[in-house]
């Protein structure tokens, strides 16, 4: 819980860390178009500027000479990056063009972007008497000669000006675009390369931390297990002591029931003393059995016959509760130490007989679980167990039955795991308990 909490709180600082560096490159990507953009423009703007200003620079008396004109257009257009110069009137007639022009243009003072490049226009005045338009008219015989001979087109004849005017540019914005997809490839590759390196130092500091984690949980088991080995010699020795004294008061009880003169009543406490002293020596045993776990004797046995043999001993004790039971198993051959094998199978049925009334039923199964493996199953139709205590059946001395150790389900998964099998537990209150040992593989030998 607490690592999921750490990678929680890792993803949420990584998340807030790249919407940072996103809205940061974002925010360099926008500055950089809009430069580029403002770039073009201006660059626009002091074409059109210099181009009325040379048109005013040559006014001869307040009269304007259309040789004059041709010449500053023809001048302009020639520069690098200008596709195309216009004066156009208000309604976007072409007074006098050259180069390429868009179609359909509008005079406005925002600038527009077109297939062809940038447009930009700007609003002049020219303003003359009649006697300068009839010098001007005479002067456009000899400018529209020249002009034409250029590529420059005059649309009207007669004052080529009227009031106001619009001086427009098309820029070739070539170069913008592909300035603009650089700086677009250079976003992408620095987003790509942020978030990733995000994502590392994400992955980096989960890896760190989960190490960190399990290199704690490995010294506190290996601390456990340190104590936990001490208390089993410790334990082993107090059962090995309480089993001496248990075996010879239990050979003198066992002598007394031998006796025949001794009295009934004396007979009865001998009884008890025998049952006793067998009870607390199977718990002994049990403990025992779970303190100091033996490494399995991997063995080629035929399981299916080793279940079925074990699971036969209950037979009687089985019939006398009244209970049904069912084996199936298949020919299945298998490396196990059949000695653990047939203790798992005595704690299962016990467990199961003991959560078993007049009337239920044991079924026993070993059947296949595909591709080459087999399970166990004991399955009853008993009381069964809460879902509160379904995952501590496996701990040790945990148990809701009277007169149990707590330590047959614990000794089962310990057996399990020697074989490197796994066990599944699935029960409900009311409906019994099915209890699957898988990842039994069957073996040739």
């Amino acid at each position: 819980m607490k690592l999921r909490r750490a990678i929680l709180f890792s993803l949420c600082i990584a998340l807030c860390v790249a919407a940072v560096v996103v809205y940061w490159l974002s925010s360099d990507y926008v500055q950089q178009r809009d430069a580029l953009e403002r770039l073009l423009i201006v660059r626009g703007r002091v074409v059109l500027s210099a181009l009325e200003g040379g048109m005013r620079s040559h006014r001869r008396m307040g009269m304007w000479l259309r040789v004059n004109i041709d010449a500053i257009l023809e001048e302009t257009i020639s520069a690098s990056g200008i596709l195309g110069l216009a004066i156009i009137d208000k309604e976007g007639a072409r007074i006098m063009h050259g180069g390429t022009m868009p179609g359909n243009v509008k005079p406005s003072s925002t600038p527009q972007w077109t297939s062809e490049g940038l447009v930009i226009y700007r609003e002049t005045q020219f303003r003359g008497s009649q006697d300068q338009t009839a010098m001007m008219g005479r002067g456009m015989g000899r400018g529209m000669g020249r002009g034409m001979g250029r590529g420059w087109r005059s649309e009207t004849a007669g004052p080529p000006f009227p009031e106001p005017a619009w001086l427009m540019v098309l820029l070739d914005d070539s170069e913008y675009r592909a300035s603009l997809a650089g700086a677009r490839r250079r976003f992408a590759g620095s987003l790509t390369i942020s978030l990733t390196a995000i994502l590392l130092g994400v992955a980096l500091l989960t890896v760190v931390q989960r190490h960190g984690r399990l290199t704690a949980q490995l010294d506190l088991a290996r601390e456990r297990q340190k104590r936990f080995a001490e208390l089993s010699l410790l334990g082993a020795g107090l059962a090995h002591e309480t089993k001496n004294p248990l075996s010879v008061i239990r050979g003198v009880a066992q002598s007394w029931l031998d006796r025949p003169e001794v009295p009934s009543e004396t007979r009865t406490e001998a009884q008890r003393i025998i049952d006793e002293s067998d009870r607390v020596v199977g718990r002994i045993n049990s403990f025992l059995t779970y303190a100091r776990p033996q490494s399995p004797d991997m063995l080629p046995i035929e399981l299916g016959q080793v279940v079925a043999k074990t699971v036969d001993l209950f037979r009687d004790e089985a019939s006398q509760k009244d209970v049904s039971l069912h084996i199936k198993t298949e020919s299945v051959r298998a490396a196990a130490d059949p000695d653990m094998v047939r203790q798992v199978i005595v704690n299962l049925m016990t467990n199961a007989l003991a959560a078993c009334m007049k009337g239920d039923s044991i079924t026993v199964e070993l059947v296949s679980a595909g591709k080459g493996t087999f399970a166990i199953s004991v399955q009853d139709t008993g009381e069964g167990m809460s879902h509160e205590d379904l995952p501590q059946v496996t701990k040790p001395y945990f148990t809701r039955r009277d007169g149990g150790t707590g330590l047959g389900l614990a000794i089962v998964e310990q057996i399990v795991q020697a074989h490197h099998w796994r066990i599944e537990i699935q029960s409900s209150p009311g409906e019994g308990t099915t209890v699957r040992i898988t990842g039994i593989e069957e073996t040739d030998s």
